[in-house]
C-alpha cells in the first residue's frame, strides 16, 4: 500500500514537473520536455510489453512442452517429437540438435507469440481473462492446424497424419498453451494495475 502511494506521488510529481516545464518551454516556442517525457514513457511501455510477452511465452511453452512430453511417455503418441521436429527447415534441419536446443527453438517461437499477445493486450487494454483467452486462442489455433503439414513434411518418425488420437493430444496441448498464455498475461497485467 505504501509503495503504491509513493508511486502515485511520484507520478503526480512527474506530471506537475512536465506541465511546469511545458509552460516554460511553450513561452520559448518549443516543448522538448513533454516530447522527452512521452518518449521515455513509450520506451518503458515497450519494455513492459516485451518482458510480459517473454514471461508468458516461456510459461505457456513449458506447459505445452511438458504436457506433450508426458503424453508421449504415457501413451506412446509421438506428439512431443512432432513439437520439437525441425528437420524440414533448410540449414538448421540438417543438424542433429540435442533435445534441449530443439526445445529452446520451441520456446523462441513461443516468445514471439507471447510478445504478440502482450502487445495486443496492452494496445487494446484487454485485461479481462476472457478477452485474453480469446486472443491467445486466436494465435494458438493455427498451431493446432500445423499438425497436418508438420507430419507430412517430417523426415523423423512422427505420428501419421491420420492418427486421430495424436491429433486430439496435440489439440489438447495447444488448448493448455492458450490457457497458460492468457493466464500468465492476466496475472502480469493485474500486477501492473496495482
Amino acid at each position: 500500500m505504501l509503495k503504491s502511494l509513493e508511486i502515485g506521488r511520484f507520478t503526480h510529481t512527474c506530471a506537475k514537473n512536465v506541465m511546469n516545464a511545458s509552460k516554460i518551454e511553450q513561452k520559448k516556442g518549443s516543448i522538448p520536455a513533454i516530447s522527452a517525457y512521452i518518449k521515455k514513457m513509450k520506451q518503458m511501455r515497450a519494455g513492459k510489453i516485451i518482458n510480459d510477452g517473454l514471461i508468458a511465452g516461456t510459461v505457456a511453452g513449458l506447459i505445452l512442452g511438458l504436457f506433450l512430453k508426458w503424453v508421449e511417455a504415457r501413451d506412446g503418441s509421438l506428439v512431443y517429437t512432432l513439437l520439437l521436429n525441425i528437420d524440414f527447415i533448410p540449414l538448421i534441419g540438417t543438424v542433429k540438435w540435442p533435445e534441449e536446443i530443439e526445445f529452446l527453438f520451441h520456446i523462441v517461437i513461443s516468445w514471439g507469440l507471447g510478445i504478440a499477445v502482450s502487445f495486443l493486450a496492452h494496445h487494446y487494454k484487454s485485461h479481462r481473462s476472457c478477452s485474453l483467452l480469446i486472443l491467445s486462442a486466436a494465435f494458438t489455433f493455427p498451431a493446432v492446424l500445423l499438425y497436418f503439414p508438420l507430419t507430412l513434411l517430417s523426415e523423423k518418425r512422427t505420428p501419421p497424419v491420420t492418427d486421430s488420437n495424436a491429433f486430439l493430444w496435440w489439440s489438447a496441448g495447444h488448448f493448455l498453451y492458450a490457457v497458460g498464455l492468457a493466464g500468465t498475461e492476466a496475472i502480469l497485467l493485474k500486477r501492473t494495475d496495482k
